[in-house]
């Protein structure tokens, strides 16, 4: 591929993510196949900021192949995304678990990794009503997908 034209196409999957319509799902998940690690890092990236807008299933589906990427900074970004869709990515977890204990995972990818799946096991609780977490802002009570979102950073 073209550096320019990867580039282009980069800035363009930043922007679907920003724009936040769940329009764009379709064209996001043609770019999590595409041969270009970048693109399909971005996309993963734009799919976790489309959290609660899009289909959660699907975007796990999606996502989850992601995990087993051959580029490390892939298999971070679909971790990350992944947490946000709380407790939909509970099926994720064994695989979360299995890049932790790989003792040739990058380092950085095992954090994610790590802070994923407290993410997602936090929201598995809240959703049991273990655990109750109120909105920093109003005291409202939130519920689990509403924290695994508000715990997202991209």
């Amino acid at each position: 591929m073209n550096i320019t034209n990867e580039r282009k196409l980069a800035s363009y999957i930043k922007k679907l993510g920003e724009n936040a319509s769940a329009d764009a799902f379709q064209e996001l998940s043609d770019f999590c196949r595409s041969e270009s690690p970048l693109l399909r890092r971005l996309a993963a990236s734009a799919i976790g900021k489309l959290a609660g807008i899009i289909d959660s299933t699907a975007s796990v589906d999606l996502l989850r192949p992601l995990l087993s990427d051959t580029h490390p900074q892939v298999r971070q970004y679909s971790a990350k995304a992944l947490s946000a869709f709380g407790i939909a990515a509970t099926c994720v977890l064994e695989d979360l678990r299995d890049i932790y204990k790989n003792p040739d995972e990058k380092d950085y990818v095992k954090r994610c990794v790590v802070a994923s799946g407290k993410l997602i096991n936090e929201a598995v609780e809240i959703a049991e009503q273990k655990k109750r977490y109120k909105c920093s802002r109003c005291s409202v009570i939130v519920n689990s997908d509403e924290y695994a979102r508000s715990q997202k950073t991209f």
